[in-house]
């Protein structure tokens, strides 16, 4: 027998079959690499090298976004001097203008990073190829958070003195308080604004000033329709203002009148036609005239009165102040006539003549019968 193992066919294909699945899987493999990694190795690439201060976090791998559009990756990045250099792989050309900008940014609040690349405005001047191109270093966000953080601790240490210092506590207690309080009188019904919240008789009388203005505007409305029936039966010849305003015989009246007046018939035609109105009227205007002269001439009674620069005044003005001091010496008591008239034992002497004369006259009667016969006797012997 031969030393040499006999192969099959059967083992053969078997071993064809498992190499077969081995290469498909690393073709498999290589397709999702290329896939996930969005590599395109056949399509040619334009490179452009950034210059950053800094990049943190960002990778070699990350995307470049022109406007919200990947447009290719960081290929490569490398310290040179004091700057980092990274180099772009573009999948398209990139025209860049005056007023661009490279900003390396987040993906998210949790990590990552991207390029955004702002290509300028496309009116102004086109950078020229070669020209180094400088990138914007992305804040780092724990030292942004950490400023941020004592920014408003600043910030709340500031306000908390300025309501110390203030006393805004207390302030706010008290409007508080107040606020309360003036609740409270409102829900009572004090004042002036609690009373109008609280005092069932403002909705009665509010109620009755709106049924009172709905009851106006009835009446108006009616006054409306009246006179709209009114200029109805006018325009319709009713009435007598109705028959003025249709009836042509009116206005032939009227002509008549004025024809009548015209050729000087009746009273209003003698007005307007006789001159001798004119000529009276014109003579009444100069005796008027003369009159008024008569008036002003300072030998005149009234034109002395008119002319004598108010002495006249003066001395009506000079009795009154006169009259007026008698009268308040009659009513103060002063004088004899102040007396007279104020002092009470001028009445009680008055009232005792006048009883004391009485008396006499009564005496007399009484002893004038006795006196008369006396006379007699004494006249006979």
């Amino acid at each position: 027998m031969s030393g040499k193992r006999k192969v099959t066919w059967r083992q053969l294909s078997l071993e064809f079959m498992v190499g077969c699945f081995f290469f498909g899987a690393l073709a498999l493999l290589a397709t999702f690499t290329i896939l996930l990694s969005r590599e395109t190795f056949l399509k040619p690439k334009t490179h452009l090298t950034v210059v950053f201060p800094s990049i943190i976090g960002l990778n070699e791998g990350d995307n470049v976004l022109v406007r919200g559009v990947r447009v290719g990756r960081v290929e490569r990045i490398r310290l040179g001097g004091r700057y980092v250099h990274v180099r772009l792989a573009l999948e398209q050309p990139l025209q860049l203008f005056t007023g661009y900008s490279i900003e390396v940014r987040y993906s998210s609040i949790l990590g990552g990073r991207y390029l955004y690349v702002y290509e300028g405005d496309r009116d102004s001047s086109p950078i020229p190829a070669g020209q180094p191109l400088y990138g914007t270093a992305p804040p780092d966000l724990m030292t942004e958070t950490a400023r941020l953080v004592q920014d408003v601790k600043v910030e709340l240490n500031r306000v908390l003195s300025t309501i110390e210092q203030q006393d805004l506590i207390r302030k706010f207690a008290a409007l508080v308080e107040n606020g309360r309080v003036l609740t409270e009188d409102l829900h009572r019904g004090k004042g002036t604004l609690g009373k109008l919240i609280q005092d069932p008789a403002l909705y009665d009388r509010a109620l009755q000033a709106v049924n009172d203005l709905r009851a106006a505007g009835a009446r108006v409305e009616k006054a409306a329709e009246t006179i709209q029936a009114v200029a109805a039966d006018a325009r319709a010849g009713k009435g007598t203002v109705g028959k003025l305003l249709v009836d042509d015989s009116l206005y032939r009246d009227a002509r008549a009148i004025l024809a009548d007046a015209r050729a000087g018939k009746g009273t209003l035609g003698k007005l307007l036609t006789d001159d001798s109105l004119y000529d009276n009227f014109q003579s009444a205007s100069k005796d008027l005239k003369q009159a008024a002269q008569a008036l002003t001439d300072k030998g005149s009674t009234v034109g002395r009165l008119l002319s004598d620069d108010g002495r006249l005044y003066e001395k009506v003005s000079e009795s009154l102040d006169a009259v007026h001091e008698i009268t308040e010496d009659v009513r103060s008591g002063r004088g004899t006539l102040g007396r007279l008239v104020k002092d009470p034992s001028l009445y009680e002497e008055a009232r005792k003549t006048v009883q004391e004369a009485r008396r006499a006259v009564e005496d007399f009667r009484e002893q004038a019968p006795i006196s008369t016969f006396g006379n007699l006797i004494f006249g006979a012997l």
